[in-house]
């Protein structure tokens, strides 16, 4: 009879156990799901859509290659600061810091090249902690 008790109870708490991961899981799963679902139904040369998407997946850290490729795709069509920040920011998640300094800088540079006053403090910033 203790031993059917032990039994149940490891069994219920392992049940607990899986439940919890299970609906710890798909919320982000279905938010990966979403930005793809939202790419393949999008417009092909929506630079703007591909950017926003490709930040859904590294904000979550998941399909980082996807991530990558809709990023050069986005650049590919119009080279803007956010695309290129994100490139920046995917080859920081990947510890490719040289690569990543190479973006941040080339967003300073476009925002110099459209208004020579721009406050280009915030790329300088993610430069720095690069380096130091």
């Amino acid at each position: 009879m203790k031993m059917i008790k032990k039994i149940s109870a490891i069994g219920l708490a392992l049940l607990l156990v899986l439940q919890t991961t299970v609906f710890a899981i798909a919320p982000e799963n279905k938010s990966v799901e979403k930005a793809k679902e939202a790419v393949e139904n999008g417009s092909p040369d929506d630079w703007q859509l591909l950017a926003k998407q490709a930040k859904v997946l590294l904000r979550k850290k998941k399909d980082l290659g996807t991530a990558k490729d809709w990023i050069q795709k986005s650049i590919a069509i119009n080279k803007d600061v956010s695309n290129l920040e994100l490139m920046g920011d995917y080859y920081v998640l990947n510890n490719l810091p040289n690569q990543a300094l190479d973006y941040y800088s080339q967003c300073s540079e476009l925002m110099r090249q459209n208004d020579q006053s721009a406050d280009i403090s915030y790329y300088q910033n993610k430069i720095w902690q690069l380096k130091y």
